[in-house]
């Protein structure tokens, strides 16, 4: 808190943005000490998991002190070899794989915890790719880095326009077999989000969140639709239900339901399979709003540094909005509980160096 404060008050912002961050964090933190009233014995794993990844975040964002450009053009090219190791690594073991689930160097430890499930790793008898991580899941979230990564090469850079694309196309093929749909989905959504401010050529702070708003809304009406269309399956049927039981609930009670109250856990009172659900269930409409706002704060600041910033800029401005974007739209299909969340910290934290454009990102 300390190093939050003294970041606030240190860094060159305009006024509305030091009280926006004084009023979200002084706010959230008398919630958590007084008021909250969800299941106590959950609090802090929730706290651990659902929302310090934001507060870190929110941190590294306010102090004055940003990486250096360097530090983001080091870290995309090690994060690609890194994730085409895993990617040789999956096919490895979908190669070898002939129904003893010992080849999973996880299996034993799972097993004794009480955590292997084979549908988690098995789909249609094919392995699904999960790399080092143990987690398909987990992969596939990380995998949108570099994909956004690569979209925003073939879009900015003159040269290597076909290398940048058959990396690209590998690393799609990645996340094909890693079986899990909420990734690509979330794709599809940024890919048209961009595509829409674009073609609209909206350029304004205010219009970007307004179009990125309308899109994340209307994201949340794909599973109902899908099933109401006949193509739904039993994934997007078990959605539906969830989707209108938390529209009751936070009905109901739109102050929330406390942290602790809506997890991934049996010992949790609710569960959605939606991260954003789970955040608006615990903390309400008054605390989830300005939450969320950070994270449009962020989208839409980077979008702009992509049209304004130097080519160095624009690179790393594209990237940082397709990824965290498509990290915004995955929390609706998905209840992100792992530790890939601090590998989006560390990548997010990278792009930073573009906010020295004060300029350009507040306007």
């Amino acid at each position: 808190m300390i190093l939050l404060l003294s970041g606030i008050l240190k860094a060159s912002f305009e006024i509305r943005t030091k009280t926006f961050f004084v009023i979200l964090y002084i706010g959230i933190l008398i919630y958590i000490g007084y008021f909250v009233k969800g299941n106590g014995t959950m609090v802090m794993l929730s706290i651990q998991n659902m929302y310090f990844w934001i507060f870190l975040l929110s941190l590294l964002y306010v102090l004055p002190g940003k990486p250096h450009t360097q530090f983001f053009k080091t870290l995309m090219p090690v994060m690609v070899v890194c994730l085409l190791i895993h990617f040789i690594y999956s096919l490895w073991i979908q190669t070898l794989f002939n129904g003893d689930y010992n080849l999973f160097y996880f299996y034993e430890l799972y097993s004794n915890l009480e955590m292997f499930g084979s549908w988690n790793h098995l789909k249609d008898g094919d392995v699904r790719a999960y790399g080092f991580f143990g987690s398909s899941t987990g992969l596939s979230q990380v995998l949108l880095i570099p994909i956004c990564y690569l979209i925003a090469c073939c879009i900015l850079k003159k040269k290597s326009k076909i290398l940048y694309f058959l990396f690209f196309i590998i690393f799609i093929y990645f996340l094909f077999i890693t079986r899990i749909r909420n990734p690509a989905l979330s794709l599809c959504f940024v890919v048209l989000l961009l595509s829409l401010l674009k073609l609209l050529k909206i350029s304004s702070f205010r219009s970007i969140i307004v179009v990125f708003v309308f899109l994340f809304i209307f994201s949340f009406a794909i599973a109902p639709l899908s099933d109401l269309l006949g193509i739904g399956d039993l994934s997007s049927q078990a959605r539906t239900p969830m989707l209108l039981s938390f529209i009751d609930n936070i009905t109901a009670n739109p102050m929330g339901y406390g942290i602790g109250s809506t997890g991934n856990l049996k010992a949790y009172q609710f569960f959605y399979e939606s991260s954003f659900a789970t955040i608006v269930n615990d903390l309400g409409f008054f605390y989830s709003i300005p939450l969320f706002s950070f994270l449009l704060i962020l989208i839409a600041s980077f979008y702009r540094v992509y049209l304004y910033g130097t080519p160095t800029h624009k690179l790393i401005g594209l990237t940082g909005f397709l990824s965290l974007s498509s990290l915004f739209f995955l929390m609706n299909y998905s209840n992100i509980f792992d530790f890939t969340l601090n590998i989006y910290i560390i990548f997010l934290y990278s792009c930073f160096s573009v906010f020295k454009i004060d300029k350009v990102r507040l306007q």
